[in-house]
């Protein structure tokens, strides 16, 4: 567990180092909230059906070297509904669609993806490899290919119960291709969270993303996310 938790200090140490040195960079910058509500199902035979609604709006945006003042807008919301299955031990499978409405536009996109969890003494791993083709009149189709490393540490005991809170870690790596143009974007995302019962969860926490940053100046993006969860 001590091993765990440095190795987690050590990464947040790179994130904010990181962070300073495009800070002194010519590079920009968005900032806002994400909430999002998850409502999850069981059904039989291993099934599972996720249903996910989140809007993303920022506050500001510009240059980290001038002064920019709040600046309200809204930018995008999804509405995604996946259904996932269990194929052998810790591992699931699950296929997607997503509905995003954005500057007068909608598109659509159609998700693959593919879980490994693992549990340990003092907290849980899980791997998600997944890819999504995202569709919209007049634009070329984008094709993304993700790995995301995430993992749920219990603050009290061995196991996450009732009442009580934990940390949640997500490590994301996300390629996208569009026509012949190829970006990176890496995200980082530290959460706290508090169980209230099993079936209903909260978390709180910071979206940091940084793309654009191969062939252009980096972009950063900072989120304050609010996730719920509520299982049926």
């Amino acid at each position: 567990m001590k091993k765990i938790k440095r190795r987690i200090a050590d990464l947040i140490w790179i994130i904010l180092i990181c962070g300073t040195y495009l800070a002194s960079a010519q590079s920009s910058y968005e900032a806002g909230i994400l909430p999002a509500i998850n409502i999850n199902k069981k059904l039989k035979n291993d099934w599972k059906l996720n249903f996910k609604t989140e809007s993303r709006q920022a506050f500001e945006e510009g240059f980290f070297q001038d002064k920019n003042t709040f600046d309200y807008n809204y930018i995008l919301t999804d509405f995604a509904l996946l259904g996932s299955r269990k194929v052998g031990f810790q591992k699931t499978v699950a296929l997607g669609y997503l509905l995003r409405f954005r500057e007068g536009q909608i598109f659509h996109r159609t998700i693959q993806q593919f879980i490994i969890k693992k549990k340990y003494t003092d907290f849980q791993l899980a791997h998600r490899i997944s890819t999504d083709q995202t569709f919209a009149q007049e634009e070329p189709t984008e094709y993304r290919f993700r790995y995301r490393i995430s993992s749920e540490i219990p603050l009290s005991g061995q196991s996450l119960d009732p009442r009580e809170f934990y940390l949640k870690m997500n490590h994301e790596y996300l390629n996208a291709f569009e026509a012949s143009e190829y970006d990176l974007e890496i995200r980082f995302v530290p959460l706290l969270g508090y169980a209230f019962t099993n079936k209903n969860k909260v978390e709180l926490g910071l979206d940091y993303r940084l793309g654009a940053f191969i062939n252009n100046a980096a972009e950063n993006s900072f989120w304050g996310t609010i996730n719920w969860y509520i299982s049926l």
